[in-house]
């Protein structure tokens, strides 16, 4: 008999194939289950829903086609902001959201953390730094002095992803 889990959200839902693991130009298909797969074997185990989870790219799309697919579970989607999708890239994450993105990650497999204990060997920079070591966001370097405008590396001058978070304290829409 299938385990039976009722009305259980999984908000970290991996589904093949990804680049999690892999360098920046492979693809592992290692991952167990496709989303299809997962979306189907969580309804059949009584989910109430999942959240698909891809570090190559927003899983938005591919969960909203699921969600109407598999019947009995909601299917969302989120965005992993490591370095496939633009690091932490406010435009990224606005698109995610508007296309109804439930969770917003922060750089997990391309992070300082991980890219700094030597977890990613292939990579010849830096990983994604969230914090600096005086706890406020990361700079760019780019940033005019006295407005704090970004000058090049953001979009349309926007303030960058960590200061927006930090002044908001709100949760994902």
């Amino acid at each position: 008999m299938a385990l039976r889990v009722p009305n259980v959200i999984d908000l970290h839902c991996h589904y093949g194939p990804d680049t999690a693991g892999a360098d920046l130009a492979g693809v592992l298909t290692g991952h167990g289950v496709t989303a299809l797969e997962a979306a189907r074997e969580a309804a059949a185990s009584g989910h109430a829903a999942i959240v698909l989870k891809s570090h190559s790219f927003a899983s938005t799309a591919l969960a909203t086609a699921l969600d109407d697919a598999v019947p009995g579970i909601g299917v969302f989607g989120g965005i992993c902001t490591d370095f496939p999708t633009g690091g932490l890239n406010v435009a990224a994450v606005e698109i995610a959201l508007a296309l109804g993105a439930k969770i917003v990650w922060l750089p997990a497999v391309h992070s300082w953390e991980d890219v700094s204990r030597g977890r990613r060997p292939y990579l010849t920079v830096p990983g994604i730094a969230v914090i600096d070591d005086d706890f406020t966001p990361p700079r760019c370097g780019s940033r005019d002095r006295r407005s704090g405008a970004c000058s090049g590396c953001c979009p349309r001058d926007r303030p960058h992803l960590g200061d927006r978070a930090l002044r908001s304290g709100q949760g994902v829409r």
